[in-house]
């Protein structure tokens, strides 16, 4: 039975650090943070294997080495001995491993404590909290590494449209006039009135899932590129014909090996593609004034050159360009109506990939045989500087870690 001691490394401790960071003016567009950590897997790892941490970091940048300075593991044994480790970095997937400077014993429980101190980042680490951590206990199991290959995948393909938010594509209405964002990914915003869109483009999301009992036999030992460690489910979407390459990668061995790839269907690729829309119904419920558009000039709508629409009945033109860089090439999923703040900003799915392909729903795109959709925030900004008192009073107790857990 396990003994505390007050004030000791508990989760209500960790969750008095978490405090929003105060968002100020674009800066940087990359973050250098660890945003979370978590232990990747619930089942008994190899004796031989290594502790698979996933994480999530940053923005627009990936972790190096070094990085791995921020991070502090503790794993202690049934006796309350702490077991020396090394810490490693697995870029794709991203995971924190640790690994035992000596096997571990089989048929055991560990006590894992994992502490992470952003602020060695600085004004770097403006996308995180200050300390983030987890604990938990892991179980190990008769040495014996598993096969580097992927667990099976049961694949679904959905079909769905993005709207394009590009300024030729767009109908305003109400002192709204568009303009491209130049802090952020080169989306359409406004700062009043109400913008809708002529134009959608055909995409299709590959929902996949690995087989359970295949992934828990492996340890947690393997991972799939692409997909986050301990997680059953992903999904990837696509903007034209594309397959998802399945590459498997043994956190232990550090070996990776190519599988099958998972390609889209031919009734799937007939969906991509433009597609016209009729704003008018949206125009109508959302505009107190009659609708326009207007020239593009220097990657903004002009206010001198504007034309009431539709323009002889003709719902499916946009805009008109006087420059060669006019409008955007955005392609989003919902768009979010404007505000005072610029709310003509298209709102897309997650995830961070590059490109013109899809999107995956975790940071790590290079599964994907084609290139992602660019719909991640760029649009970076500074913070406050500094912690919570609650954050530093953690670090205090953390870091250190002068006093040890015990057990009884």
């Amino acid at each position: 039975m396990r003994t505390w001691p007050v004030l000791c490394f508990s989760l209500p401790l960790l969750a008095l650090t978490i405090a929003p960071r105060d968002v100020e003016a674009c800066s940087p567009a990359y973050c250098r943070a660890w945003k979370s950590v978590s232990i990747a897997h619930s089942t008994p790892i190899p004796a031989d294997g290594v502790l698979v941490l996933a994480a999530e970091y940053g923005e627009w940048t990936a972790p190096e080495e070094t990085d791995l300075a921020a991070v502090y593991v503790e794993v202690s044994g049934e006796g309350g001995e702490l077991i020396n480790g090394t810490l490693e970095l697995s870029e794709s997937p991203l995971a924190i491993l640790w690994r035992a400077d000596e096997p571990l014993m089989p048929g055991l429980e560990y006590d894992v404590l994992v502490a992470i101190d952003n602020t060695i980042f600085g004004e770097e680490a403006y996308c995180a909290d200050d300390y983030v951590g987890v604990e938990g206990v892991f179980e190990t199991a008769a040495p014996g590494l598993p096969e580097t290959a992927a667990p099976p995948i049961a694949a679904e393909e959905e079909l769905s449209y993005a709207l394009d938010m590009a300024l030729e594509n767009l109908v305003c209405c109400d002192g709204a006039y568009p303009y491209v964002e130049m802090c952020g990914d080169g989306q359409s915003g406004w700062f009043e009135g109400h913008c809708a869109t002529t134009l959608q483009n055909g995409r299709v999301t590959l929902a996949m899932t690995l087989d359970a009992d295949a992934y828990a036999a492996t340890g947690g030992q393997i991972g799939v590129q692409g997909w986050k460690p301990g997680e059953l489910t992903h999904s990837y979407t696509f903007g034209e014909d594309g397959c998802f390459g399945v590459t498997a990668v043994n956190f232990a061995t550090g070996e990776v090996v190519a599988g099958e790839s998972i390609c889209l269907s031919p009734e799937a690729v007939a969906h991509f593609g433009p597609q016209a829309i009729d704003p008018s119904e949206e125009l109508a419920g959302a505009c107190a004034g009659d609708p326009y558009t207007c020239d593009i000039v220097d990657e903004s709508w002009s206010e001198e050159a504007c034309a009431p629409w539709p323009a002889d009945g003709d719902t499916d033109s946009g805009t008109t360009s006087d420059s060669d860089s006019g409008g955007s090439d955005s392609t989003g999923g919902e768009t979010s109506g404007a505000t005072d703040s610029g709310g003509g900003t298209s709102v897309t799915d997650s995830g961070t990939t590059t490109g013109s392909g899809g999107t995956s729903d975790t940071d790590d795109d290079s599964a994907s045989t084609t290139s992602g959709i660019d719909d991640g925030g760029g649009c970076a900004c500074d913070v406050d500087g500094g912690g919570s008192p609650a954050g530093l009073a953690w670090l205090a107790l953390a870091l250190p870690f002068a006093m040890r857990r015990r057990r009884s």
